[in-house]
């Protein structure tokens, strides 16, 4: 008997976490406009934390295909730290309203395709993961900046070649990016703390 008693109670938490991770990405997935979300709690057992004290020490959460103005993102990824989740309107209303954030990590990656559309020039990465783009049958270095922490700047022989608020997506907040290039992709991070109520507010009910 207690062992099935605690079969059902892993299996209870389990499902209550689905439930929640489900309803963050889709959230997301409404409030940016991405392609797709997904979200995972690392709580364990999550009701407890949840139902007792109202708090969820992680939550990740990705989106791909997430639009920042003209610009495409690949993938938006988001750590967040000690969530504040209301538990009177997850077990009355089953809502998952975000109170608070204490911190997060947020990483924006970008490939050099979506750099190509957002330019209308042909842009790709060199051996030593540099960015190159070709303008008029000519290949230049490609100077990527990032200007009062959010925005994204592209250019090539002193030209300006595109100017992206990231921060014009909900997921996306203002903050101190610091842009390398990775793997092929162009990555942007920064760490937020405590994190503002745009992003609160994409992550939650309305």
């Amino acid at each position: 008997m207690a062992v099935l008693l605690a079969a059902l109670v892993v299996a209870a938490d389990i499902a209550a976490r689905i439930f929640v991770q489900d309803r963050l990405a889709g959230y997301v997935r409404a409030s940016t406009g991405a392609r797709s979300a997904s979200a995972r709690i690392e709580s364990f057992p999550f009701l407890l934390h949840v139902v007792g004290s109202g708090t969820v020490e992680r939550v990740d959460v990705t989106a791909r295909g997430v639009p920042a103005g003209a610009l495409r993102i690949d993938k938006v990824e988001v750590i967040a730290r000690h969530v504040r989740i209301d538990r009177h309107d997850l077990v009355r209303d089953r809502r998952v309203v975000v109170g608070s954030i204490a911190n997060a990590d947020v990483t924006v990656w970008v490939t050099a395709a979506e750099l190509t559309a957002v330019t209308g020039q042909a842009v790709s990465f060199s051996g030593s993961n540099a960015l190159r783009v070709k303008v008029d049958g000519v290949s230049l270095p490609l100077a990527v900046g990032i200007d009062n922490g959010h925005v994204l700047t592209l250019e090539a022989a002193g030209t300006r070649l595109a100017s992206i608020d990231l921060a014009t997506s909900g997921v996306i907040p203002t903050c101190h990016m610091l842009v390398e290039s990775w793997a092929g992709e162009l990555r942007m991070s920064c760490h937020v703390a405590p994190v503002p109520e745009k992003v609160i507010a994409a992550l939650s009910a309305r």
